[in-house]
Parts: structure tokens; C-alpha cells; sequence
């Protein structure tokens, strides 16, 4: 893209979608990160409450 530094109009713009964009990717690792760590949580819990039901 050819675009004049001097335009005020675009560059806005243009740096509004980066931004956007750039929230949507962060707001997906998180949201991917969160579920990770909440599976692993569970998976966790899930294994130790079947070790204390095998000790029953």
C-alpha cells in the first residue's frame, strides 16, 4: 500500500483495523488460554478424585 504519511484520514483507519485485530487475537489466547487451564483443572481434579475412590 502506497499511503502519504501526511493523510489523516487514513492512517487512522488504517491503525484502528491493526488495533482491532490485535485485540481479537489477544481476546482469542486468552479465551484459548483459559480453557486450557480450566480442562487441566478439571482433568486434575477428575484423576484425584478416582485415586481417592480406588483407595476406598
Amino acid at each position: 500500500m502506497n499511503v502519504p504519511l501526511g493523510s489523516t484520514s487514513v492512517v487512522p483507519k488504517i491503525l484502528g483495523s491493526v488495533m482491532n485485530c490485535l485485540a481479537d487475537l489477544i481476546c482469542r489466547l486468552a479465551v484459548a488460554l483459559l480453557a486450557a487451564r480450566d480442562s487441566d483443572t478439571v482433568c486434575y481434579e477428575r484423576k484425584k478424585a478416582s485415586e481417592n475412590w480406588e483407595k476406598l
